[in-house]
């Protein structure tokens, strides 16, 4: 006998099938982002700790917590920033792969531009946060604690 295949069962099944796909690569891409917080975290306090005697000196040399603050703040937008233009870049340059690898039409939408930039400002936000944690730890501690450590 014939087999007849249902247009209509065949295209649930693969809106399914997609929308488990959504599903799985949604999680490993919060699973991703996770640990890449932590490691930026990671980074950015271990940076901060290290340079505890630097920070003792630009302290005993008149400058203010205040400054410091300012100072550190600074650079934790700034890694934030440079960060985000280089996983803009190999983000677009995984988009082309796939894109042409990929016997399925890939659309680059408004939503997909305003999710990019959400993604790249919450980049430069925790980064710029993820640096201030460290240096209230740094800041707390006296001028000639700072000097001390090594």
């Amino acid at each position: 006998g014939a087999n007849y295949v249902s247009y209509i069962g065949e295209k649930e099944t693969q809106e399914n099938a997609m929308k488990t796909l959504v599903t799985i690569l949604g999680i490993f891409a919060g699973v991703i982002f996770t640990i890449s917080m932590l490691n930026v975290y990671n980074t950015i306090s271990s940076g901060i700790i290290i340079r505890e005697r630097e920070f003792g000196i630009f302290r005993a040399l008149g400058t203010t917590k205040r400054e410091l603050s300012w100072m550190i703040l600074q650079e934790g937008t700034a890694i934030g920033t440079i960060s985000s233009f280089f996983g803009m870049i190999l983000g677009v340059i995984s988009c082309i792969v796939v894109k042409n690898n990929v016997n399925m039409p890939l659309e680059y939408s408004l939503a997909v531009i305003i999710l990019q930039a959400f993604v790249v400002l919450a980049n430069i936000l925790v980064c710029t946060l993820v640096a201030m944690i460290p240096l209230n730890k740094v800041l707390g501690n006296g001028i000639l604690k700072s000097l001390r450590e090594e």
